[in-house]
């Protein structure tokens, strides 16, 4: 067998299977996109929802700072202001979520707020299937402590 009858050999048996990497590149990169898409909204999302907790976080702690001076002084009795307390808390929910987060909720009882918001985070790739934001429901809490342990402090 000489040179040249090796050379078409070769290239007959290799007719049937022209437009094979197209089939597999076709099936392949729409997975990869969709892949690559749940990375950089799943990475976003959870930047996101990192946001709006330290928010929640940080509205809460406010919110269990605002203790009642007055009662404190007059009946020695340590509870929360649950006007002002929510006020401060939707304060630094709106300075600190950045567009994102809402506050739904506000509890305050004796010593304890428990805030509760909701966030968004806006999508990129998963737009393609219908999905134009994540939601989120979170919720968090602080108890008011003054290093108050016995009466008369």
């Amino acid at each position: 067998m000489n040179a040249m009858t090796a050379v078409l050999h070769k290239q007959s048996n290799g007719k049937g299977q022209s437009g094979q990497i197209a089939v597999m590149f076709a099936l392949v990169v729409p997975l990869l996109i969709g892949f690559v898409g749940l990375v950089v909204d799943g990475g976003l999302a959870m930047v996101q929802y990192r946001r709006a907790q330290v928010a929640l976080d940080s509205a809460a702690l406010a919110a269990a700072a605002m203790l009642d001076e007055e009662t404190f002084v007059d009946n020695n009795v340590v509870q929360l202001l649950p006007t002002d307390g929510y006020l401060i808390a939707a304060r630094y929910v709106q300075e600190n979520g950045q567009g994102h987060v809402s506050l739904t909720g506000f509890q305050a009882s004796g010593t304890d707020v428990v805030v509760h918001g909701t966030a968004t985070s806006p999508t990129v790739f998963l737009r393609i299937f219908g999905i134009n934001q994540v939601h989120f429901d979170l919720s968090a809490r602080a108890e008011l402590k003054y290093g108050i342990t016995e009466e008369g402090q």
